[in-house]
């Protein structure tokens, strides 16, 4: 959905939910309404001055932002030198409120299934646990090119467990900040964990939205981002396989002016 804006700008806003069943979704006027509340609230967006502050991704945006993580936990990236995670099995790579669970058997789940593409036997994991990484992501494929045993050929239900306070409690608490409900472009390499990308979303002050922002850039490697993770809200996102609360991360150089 697109709005008119000041100047030649358009600024555009969606919602989507997905379910395997019908009456766990949302009505066709709750989506169209958060969809047109979501344009709106980008009408005079602007870019701020660069500052360091803390930023919440918001659960249907956090995936994206997760992706360049995953991309480096695939057996594929291990085999052809193109993961910046390859030796590190044990160790810790991000806070430790970071834990990521591939669970194949959530009732209802778009990704639950009982074997995966292989054939192998659907298996409940821990990928990360409290920010160690436990787990990759190998097929049988890749198994036998690392002379590793194999793992599951890909992700089923991704799960980061949800924190016990709400979204706007911890806004409230963080003072000033931002609030990512859109991203933009952007790249993450999966060799080096260099990431970049563009964001749009609302800076607030003791959890009072101030001004809706857009354009502005993010830009860190996953190995230094994933430590600044400081909470996890108590709102997964369930239209999804992944299944994600709103991220809360500290000390953020978010790039503007």
């Amino acid at each position: 959905m697109t709005a008119r804006d000041l100047g030649d700008r358009r600024p555009n806003g969606y919602y989507y939910a997905v379910s395997v069943k019908r009456k766990s979704l949302p009505s066709p006027e709750t989506i169209g309404m958060e969809a047109a509340k979501r344009t709106l609230d980008l009408l005079g967006a602007v870019k701020i001055k660069t500052e360091k502050l803390p930023i919440i991704i918001h659960n249907q945006q956090a995936p994206r932002w997760m992706n360049g993580l995953l991309a480096a936990m695939r057996g594929a990236s291990i085999q052809q030198k193109r993961s910046f995670l390859a030796d590190k099995k044990e160790q810790q790579i991000a806070s430790p409120i970071l834990t990521l669970v591939d669970d194949p058997f959530v009732p209802g789940g778009l990704g639950s299934r009982l074997y995966d593409g292989d054939g192998m036997a659907a298996k409940k994991r821990v990928m990360i646990d409290h920010g160690v990484l436990k787990e990759f992501f190998v097929d049988w494929y890749y198994s036998r090119k690392l002379g590793w045993e194999p793992t599951t050929a890909g992700p089923a239900n991704l799960i980061i467990p949800p924190g016990t306070r709400s979204l706007e409690e911890i806004m409230k608490d963080l003072g000033r900040g931002i609030l990512i409900t859109g991203f933009i472009g952007g790249n993450s390499n999966s060799t080096t964990g260099d990431a970049s990308i563009g964001i749009n979303g609302k800076l607030f002050d003791q959890g009072v939205p101030v001004q809706s922002i857009a354009e502005m850039n993010i830009a860190d490697n996953h190995l230094q981002f994933w430590h600044k993770l400081a909470e996890a809200a108590n709102d997964p996102w369930l239209y999804s396989s992944w299944r994600t609360p709103s991220l809360v991360f500290t000390d953020v150089v978010v790039s503007g002016v």
